[in-house]
């Protein structure tokens, strides 16, 4: 199959929550894992699947609370979204893998990364810090976001997760929702800093000891995966 279908995956629970997980591509290759961001669902990497099917184990997670993922009681912070992943990965015996993740996905990517016994050997976080300065600017932006003004803004992100679960979508439409835990977006970013809209992406690449794998960092300036 070329793509994550929301279709013939499984549910794992994972305190109080039912995780939904789908794997593709070629069960004997390397397990690669995907990590998506706020407000999205494991399909927005269906781009890519095409080309990495051959080579790879696909594994996509939707989050707790996205996709056909149920939310639970659990507070949501990103040591809990790496649980889950790492939950998912072990119910699928998974000891090593490579991680690809996008914003929230890459947060908590970073996470699993630096956490002692990590079973991730390679991992690229895309539109991910792995922390906040107390000044930083977004931190203003993100507390002034509700559910009612992202959904405003974003109406077609939000789309896919209501009309997957009705019951969800009554609670975090409710103004008491917090959604100031989701990473800002990559346009969002660029607003608060002042920087030129204009198409230009920064990479970097490093290895640290801190990371525990290779990771490599990218920033856009735009919302939108562009190829290198």
């Amino acid at each position: 199959m070329d793509s994550f279908t929301h279709r013939g995956g499984e549910h794992l629970t994972l305190d109080s929550a039912k995780i939904y997980f789908e794997v593709h591509g070629d069960n004997a290759g390397p397990p690669l894992l995907f990590l998506h961001g706020g407000l999205g669902t494991m399909r927005d990497f269906n781009g890519v699947l095409p080309l990495l099917k051959k080579r790879f184990r696909l594994i996509g997670i939707d989050s707790r609370g996205h996709g056909k993922s149920t939310l639970g009681t659990a507070g949501l912070s990103y040591q809990r979204l790496a649980l889950d992943a790492t939950g998912v990965l072990r119910h699928l015996g998974v000891e090593r893998c490579s991680v690809v993740g996008f914003s929230d996905g890459g947060i908590t990517a970073l996470r699993m990364a630096a956490e002692a016994g990590s079973r991730i050997d390679k991992l690229v976080a895309i539109g991910a810090d792995k922390m906040l300065k107390p000044d930083d600017p977004v931190r203003k932006l993100l507390g002034s976001v509700t559910a009612e003004s992202w959904a405003k803004k974003f109406p077609e992100s939000v789309a896919p997760n209501r009309s997957t679960r009705s019951r969800r979508s009554r609670r975090w439409s409710r103004p008491s929702c917090q959604c100031g835990w989701m990473t800002a977006t990559l346009a969002t970013r660029v607003r608060a800093s002042g920087a030129s809209a204009a198409p230009c992406w920064r990479f970097a690449a490093m290895r640290t000891t801190w990371y525990r794998a290779p990771a490599y960092l990218s920033w856009w300036s735009r919302c939108r995966v562009r190829s290198c």
